[in-house]
């Protein structure tokens, strides 16, 4: 796991956020086979990496499949879209992205990027992060998400209470908020993908 996360030059806390907002340090475990990710997360390293799912688990076998030996995983390029400009964005049937980020994880067609311009999920997403947003993959609990809340981007871990929906903050001295469990009213999409590295132009 270590090696095929090095190879795709992912740091843990890419990793971690990528499987459901998981510490660095509960990554590391499972890179010294102090732990084991379950099964959604496994899947979600094997999307990041495009290693093969026995080479990941057993070590044995071909560490990717014959035609993804020595290239990128399933990316796609998606359009960067400027934190403040995300509501427009939603509403409008053409928008020209000042710029494309390419994703190292497969996401839907629909995805965008942003840069993340708020402190409330540090360390785990910083200030600067690039963030790949995909409205077409529903969240599960711990998950961040993207909301449109009181006419404004909100970036917060999803977690499902018994009738409502709370998006908290990583940093508890930051806005928790309040929302209904029909997605479609504030859902903008789930996080796909962070990474810290400059946007590709």
């Amino acid at each position: 796991m270590r090696f095929a996360r090095l190879a795709k030059e992912l740091s843990l806390e890419e990793v971690g956020v990528a499987c459901g907002g998981k510490t660095p340090q509960a990554v590391r475990k499972w890179e010294n086979d102090q732990s084991s990710p379950n099964p959604h997360d496994l899947w979600t390293i094997v999307g990041l990496t495009g290693v093969n799912p026995g080479w990941l688990i057993t070590g044995t076998g071909r560490r990717y499949s014959g035609s993804q030996e020595g290239k990128e995983s399933r990316g796609r390029v998606v359009p960067s879209v400027p934190w403040q400009e995300v509501p427009a964005y939603l509403t409008k049937q053409e928008y020209n992205p000042p710029s494309y980020v390419a994703t190292v994880n497969p996401c839907g067609a629909r995805s965008f990027a942003v840069v993340i311009e708020d402190r409330a999920n540090e360390p785990v997403i910083p200030i600067g992060a690039t963030v790949v947003i995909d409205p077409d993959r529903l969240p599960h609990p711990g998950e961040f998400v993207l909301g449109l809340i009181e006419g404004a981007p909100v970036l917060r871990k999803f977690r499902e209470r018994e009738n409502y929906i709370e998006l908290a903050p990583h940093k508890e001295d930051y806005k928790k908020f309040t929302v209904g469990t029909d997605l479609s009213e504030w859902l903008i999409g789930t996080v796909a993908e962070v990474t810290f590295r400059p946007q590709a132009s």
